[in-house]
């Protein structure tokens, strides 16, 4: 569940990359259920992983930065090298 309790994902793998995808979005508009983001990252240390991720629906790639304990995660992404940046909080929820 991300942190302002607007949405849930779950994640996956889809080949050799992450997916995270909506599966509960409350007021849906600029996010439905089903919107996906396709995360090409690697760890780079425990509870760390980088690297890029992409959003189809806005044919948007940034970087990625991923930081997960077994209950919680935080995601950050940068666009236009780093000018815009977004740190989102998530918690592990039991499956709907």
């Amino acid at each position: 569940m991300r942190g302002d309790g607007l949405a849930q994902v779950r994640v996956q793998k889809c080949g050799e990359a992450f997916c995270a995808v909506n599966v509960w979005v409350k007021n849906p508009g600029d996010e439905a259920v089903g919107d996906r983001l396709v995360l090409n990252v690697k760890p780079v240390k425990p509870g760390q992983m980088e690297g890029s991720a992409y959003d189809p629906k806005r044919n948007l790639r940034f970087s990625s930065k991923i930081t997960y304990s077994e209950n919680a995660m935080t995601t950050s992404g940068c666009v236009l090298g780093g000018l815009f940046c977004r740190s989102v909080s998530w918690n592990k929820v039991a499956t709907r």
